[in-house]
């Protein structure tokens, strides 16, 4: 309220909008028939299973067909925006927690490979230089360019990121970023293969750059050559938050709740009551129902509701990063120490667990499984496995990884849900639905 007792132009504005896109839903969602919604449901999920969506196919065809519908629940529930043209479908994503690292940019060659820090400066680097090239480029150019960039910035020394292309782990970095780019469709390879330049400096490719969707890239709600910040930490999250000057609106304030609960629950894999402050939890309380209600139909999700907090279940198995039980030693492993972990939380023993008690443990599991692939039982090679398990248990929101006073790992309730059953003719994993312990 301000002084002279009126209300602030833009959170009436905002309240308003809210309204209008809530009755344009609920227009565009009256005698709508199960076919048309299994549609939908099919386009929300290729847009969150993969949210720039370049390649011809059903799922473009899909979001073209439904997109005002598609634009307009995702603006009004989750707050992510939605463009869609004849070069790309984007959808905006944000998550509720910008800090989480769990899901990190995978080499599309290997689904469990991420990108490493020199691989995220590398994939920077070449969408700026994209942006100032032609139409076509080749692999050489891109290199020669990045070289540039490098000798002409101390920036990178200083930080001790070592750009140049000579050492083979440079250039298989590079490589992967430009895997990424090339599974974007933002490169579409023409001629040679960049595969071949991790061994050799000498190899080329040429590349058509297809720049409409290389402009679709960037998620931020504030252009970062408007961000005064210098601090690393600050200009990122300028970049992300952006300056909502109705932030502090009472409007503002419940729709980036409602905003946050749903984006957890779509896009984390377990919501836990203990992770949310108050006021999160008391509207939590009030809307699930209907929260739940809108996330089902449109997703396909189920929800898994219990006192710890909500698992919206993926019964299609096609919108997670990881799963659990999976084929393979990593994915057995991931089970049984999943097992262990849950077995001491069913104990009584709800402390955190060390990083070396759990390596001890995964020791012991490669000399009992003797169809595990052959590294395993290497020496070292259980710290490498562990470290790589825990990884992926905690993306799952199985675990928490704590660093102080030193490395260890808390069981979080959802690990439950999985354990093995007694078959002693079979040692295939079996997942056992318990998410409470």
């Amino acid at each position: 309220m301000n002084s002279s007792g009126g209300s602030p132009s833009r959170p009436l504005s905002l309240a308003r909008s809210t309204t209008r896109r809530r009755a344009m839903l609920t227009e565009l969602e009256r005698g709508v028939d199960e076919l048309v919604w299994t549609e939908r449901r099919r386009a929300v999920r290729a847009l969150l299973a993969r949210p720039l969506l370049s390649e011809n196919g059903t799922a473009r065809i899909l979001v073209n067909r439904h997109q005002e519908w598609l634009g307009l629940w995702f603006s009004h529930h989750i707050g992510w925006e939605l463009s869609v043209d004849a070069d790309a479908c984007r959808l905006v994503k944000r998550p509720a927690d910008t800090r989480d690292a769990s899901r990190p940019c995978r080499d599309p060659a290997s689904k469990d490979t991420a990108l490493t820090r020199r691989g995220y400066v590398f994939l920077s680097l070449l969408l700026s230089v994209l942006v100032r090239e032609g139409r076509q480029v080749t692999l050489k150019q891109l290199s020669d360019a990045l070289g540039g960039m490098a000798r002409a910035n101390s920036v990178f020394e200083e930080a001790g990121m070592a750009l140049g292309l000579e050492e083979r782990p440079a250039r298989r970095d590079l490589v992967q970023a430009l895997r990424v780019l090339l599974d974007w469709q933002v490169l579409v390879r023409i001629d040679g293969s960049e595969d071949s330049f991790v061994g050799s400096e000498e190899a080329d490719a040429l590349y058509t750059v297809r720049r409409p969707v290389l402009t679709r890239l960037l998620a931020t709600r504030q252009p970062p050559s408007l961000i005064t910040a210098t601090d690393p930490e600050k200009r990122l999250t300028a970049a992300w938050l952006g300056l909502d000057r109705g932030a502090e609106s009472e409007d503002a304030r419940t729709r980036e709740i409602r905003f946050g609960l749903f984006r957890r629950l779509i896009d984390d894999p377990v919501l836990y009551y203990a992770d949310l402050e108050v006021v999160e939890r008391e509207y939590l309380e009030r809307q699930r129902t209907f929260m739940i209600r809108e996330i089902e139909r449109a997703t396909g999700l189920t929800a898994e509701i219990r006192a710890e907090g909500i698992a919206m279940v993926d019964l299609g198995a096609d919108l997670s990063d990881y799963s659990l039980p999976e084929t393979g030693t990593d994915g057995h492993l991931a089970l049984l120490l999943s097992t262990y972990l849950a077995d001491r939380l069913r104990a009584g023993r709800e402390g955190p667990v060390s990083i070396t008690e759990l390596e001890e443990e995964t020791r012991r599991l490669s000399g009992i499984h003797r169809n595990w692939r052959k590294d395993a039982r290497a020496p070292g090679s259980e710290r490498v496995m562990t470290r790589e398990t825990l990884l992926r248990l905690e993306a799952l929101g199985l675990v928490r990884v704590l660093s102080d006073p030193e490395p260890m790992v808390q069981a979080l309730p959802a690990i439950g849900r999985f354990g093995l059953r007694e078959r002693p003719s079979c040692e295939e994993p079996e997942e056992e639905n318990l998410f409470s312990r």
